[in-house]
């Protein structure tokens, strides 16, 4: 049973109305005060799910900030270690985890893995993490080198799966493999072919997908990229590039590429924002079109991004304000205390998980439904809190 530590922690949404310190606590032990499943669905079975992962690692990057209360960060790491354990037997071996649907969806929680490995130093998680590598190097390519999504999706990169296999990739290479210059390249060239073939010259953002077969019902003639720009799968890009870029080594070439990308998206973004928060579909259409909307996953990735960005010296004090101002104007616009006499916080306007298949049109987008306390918002959202803390602390 674990001890939530909620109620003094929350008070008042810690006054959101003119805040003081950030949210990544109170958010972090709202979730866990709802218990949600990580590891297994709701009735109990196996479950390899990337928001999960998603989750799990904020909470133990939560439990390692140093204001942290010892407790909460027991509770945090506790929730976390409970989830990846749910995935592998006491001897690290894999459970349920069918690598032939080859879906970078499933290389999420590897990252954390080797989290806890590094941690704890139990062997378990580095020969889950091991085995898990298997995937990353069978997984089916497009002829440019692409990682394809899922076995379905032939010859289809979505910028969601840069997120999904990239960060584990190279923390990976980074701990077990770091003078693998290969490695190092395979990675990098991920991240090109995803920009070279989604970005939209005009706005400097990048659309969802492209399939370089161009067979896919959705697949356009210019690279066979899709024809919207969304800003979850945007904004899983530009995650995984300040994550990866954690690790990636500063002397190969590939490093200055992927700061590249970062500085020209960080720009974009910072142009593409409105004075209500950020459109669902962002400039394509137009951000008048009926049914666009402000939508709180893809924002708070956007902060998170361009936050640590600005931690790592790859953009400038400007940038910092502006991601500053912005996470509290997502606070204020999706931060929700709820009437339940606990004072845990809800998070609201994150668009349900969104998949291309043969539709791909603004209206296909529109048409999902927005989720309360949806992980793939509340992760970055306490993970943006906790960059928020550590830019101060420079």
């Amino acid at each position: 049973m674990l001890t939530l530590v909620v109620p003094l922690l929350l008070a008042s949404a810690m006054a959101i109305a003119a805040p003081q310190r950030h949210l990544a606590l109170p958010m972090a032990s709202s979730m866990l005060a709802r218990s949600p499943p990580l590891g297994h669905t709701k009735s109990g079975t196996v479950q390899w799910n990337y928001e999960h992962a998603l989750f799990e690692r904020a909470l133990l990057r939560a439990a390692a900030a140093p204001h942290t209360p010892p407790q909460l960060a027991k509770n945090f790491t506790d929730y976390s270690t409970m989830g990846v354990d749910r995935l592998i037997a006491p001897d690290g071996t894999l459970l349920n985890h069918n690598i032939s649907e080859y879906s970078l969806d499933s290389l999420c929680v590897g990252g954390v893995m080797l989290d806890l490995y590094k941690s704890t130093g139990e062997e378990r998680y580095k020969t889950a993490a091991q085995a898990l590598m298997q995937q990353v190097y069978t997984q089916p390519r497009n002829p440019a080198g692409g990682f394809w999504h899922y076995i379905q999706f032939r010859n289809q990169m979505w910028l969601d799966g840069l997120y999904m296999a990239s960060p584990f990739y190279a923390a990976h290479t980074s701990a077990f493999q770091p003078e693998n210059a290969t490695a190092w390249s395979d990675i990098a060239t991920q991240f090109t072919l995803a920009y070279t073939n989604t970005l939209d010259n005009t706005t400097g953002l990048l659309y969802h997908a492209y399939d370089s077969s161009r067979t896919a019902a959705w697949a356009g003639p210019d690279r066979g990229h899709s024809p919207e720009v969304w800003d979850r799968a945007l904004g899983w890009y530009m995650m995984a590039l300040v994550d990866v870029l954690d690790v990636f080594p500063r002397a190969h070439p590939g490093y200055k590429t992927l700061v590249g990308y970062l500085r020209a998206l960080a720009a974009a973004v910072m142009r593409a924002d409105h004075a209500g928060g950020w459109w669902l579909m962002m400039l394509h259409p137009s951000d008048t079109a009926a049914g666009n909307y402000r939508e709180s996953s893809g924002s708070a990735m956007f902060v998170y991004a361009l936050l640590k960005a600005a931690r790592q010296g790859h953009v400038d004090a400007r940038t910092r304000a502006f991601a500053e101002h912005e996470y509290w104007r997502i606070a204020k616009a999706f931060v929700r205390e709820e009437s339940n006499g606990n004072g845990t916080l809800a998070w609201t306007g994150t668009v349900e998980g969104i998949g291309i298949r043969e539709d791909a049109s603004a209206a296909f987008y529109y048409g999902k439904r927005r989720v309360v306390n949806d992980l793939k918002g509340v992760g970055p959202f306490v993970l943006a809190g906790l960059e928020m803390e550590a830019g101060k602390e420079m």
